[in-house]
């Protein structure tokens, strides 16, 4: 990653992993208008977490879609 100071620009670097959490307000957005931008600026690899499920979904971006390369479920605490 470059050094940032308060005079540079914004980073440029686009990475090649990115974890979305989606809430119930923000969910439409992040997965039906971030993840698009984020296969098209190139980011290979996500994870959605779901809290209130306690899931991670891991989709695959493959020329520009998503398709779910796998997921991991946590258990119930109580």
């Amino acid at each position: 990653m470059p050094t940032l100071s308060p005079d540079s620009e914004s980073i440029r670097v686009v990475p090649d992993w990115i974890c979305e959490v989606p809430s119930k307000n923000t969910r439409r957005h992040d997965l039906g208008i971030k993840m698009p931008s984020y296969a098209r600026v190139g980011i290979a690899y996500a994870w959605i977490v779901d809290i209130g499920a306690r899931l991670v979904t891991v989709p695959l971006n493959i020329a520009d879609w998503w398709p779910p390369a796998g997921s991991a479920e946590g258990e119930d605490d109580s």
